[in-house]
């Protein structure tokens, strides 16, 4: 089997059968999908029964209890039987050309290089008339210093080898109450393999509510990036420059928790690690101005 597609789902029996339609639709048809439950208390199971009804390549696997997003990504790779791995979250969907545009682009490579193909996305914010935004990320190569800097890239858009994850491990589920799964994820594999890109628009991502400004998932953003600093602390050692970045990042996400002192902090720790960048001084002095003065400067009232 070429392809196993992993869609972790919880209570998203409205559309659940969107984003698994748009796997069986794909222009190859030599994958299975396996659709994870996460112990879903809706009408999950009885949307994938359909989907099983007409297509036997659907394999549906339901959790005993719930136990987050990576555990379910996890479950489903524990299970994967194809020689590449890519996965869909269930509110998203890809466009019909997703896996043969990615396949065709490992068979140019050279068999050891890339270990991960990816694409990029659009952006469609629910019940709100405006053109999608669109996502197009170049980077390709050796990445680890974009993804210590605070940079993922969406898991609907990966493709990647088998042996990658075998190699490399799977999702961390310390990450699910917090966030930051892909670009833990994506640092994990950056240390060891390169990444391509299909220069192509190949996944609708989704959003149902706008939480960029929400306090608590400032929060939650601001702990899981001091996780990854801690847990990649041997990488930051080599790559100061990324390490300012994330710890600037997190001085940010402290001025929308409004705790200046604390922002002012991490710009300092940011200043120290890499002190030739004048954005970060730039981020400080402002800082000093306060929440309304930062989110003026920097037009932070955005709608994605």
């Amino acid at each position: 089997m070429k392809v196993s597609v992993i869609i972790p789902t919880y209570n998203r029996a409205d559309v659940i059968s969107r984003a698994a339609q748009s796997v069986l639709d794909q222009t190859v048809s030599d994958f299975e999908l396996i659709i994870v439950d996460d112990r879903s208390s809706d009408s999950t199971e009885e949307e994938v029964q359909k989907l099983q009804d007409k297509d036997e390549r659907v394999r549906y696997i339901k959790h005993k209890e719930n136990r987050g997003g990576s555990s379910a990504r996890n479950t489903g790779i524990s299970q994967a039987r194809g020689e590449y791995l890519a996965f869909l979250d269930s509110d998203d969907e890809w466009l019909s050309e997703k896996l043969e545009k990615q396949l065709k682009k490992f068979s140019e490579s050279s068999p050891d290089d890339p270990g991960v193909v990816y694409s990029w996305k659009t952006i469609e914010k629910v019940g709100v008339s405006r053109e999608p935004v669109k996502v197009a990320q170049n980077a390709k190569g050796d990445l680890l210093e974009l993804f210590l800097s605070g940079t993922g890239i969406s898991t609907s858009t990966l493709l990647l080898k088998r042996e990658v994850v075998e190699e490399c491990g799977v999702f961390d589920p310390a990450l699910d109450r917090l966030g930051g799964q892909d670009i833990d994820f994506c640092i994990k594999i950056a240390r060891k393999y390169s990444f391509d890109c299909v220069d192509s628009y190949l996944v609708r991502k989704f959003i149902y509510q706008d939480n960029i400004s929400n306090l608590k998932n400032a929060s939650r953003i601001i702990e899981s990036r001091k996780y990854i600093l801690k847990k990649y602390s041997r990488e930051y050692q080599e790559h100061s420059r990324a390490r300012s970045k994330m710890l600037r990042h997190i001085g940010t996400y402290y001025i929308f928790c409004d705790d200046i002192s604390k922002a002012r902090g991490y710009f300092v720790q940011a200043i120290r690690a890499y002190p030739w960048k004048a954005r970060t001084y730039f981020n400080f002095i402002i800082s000093l101005g306060g929440l309304t003065v930062y989110k003026k400067i920097f037009n932070r009232k955005r709608s994605y």
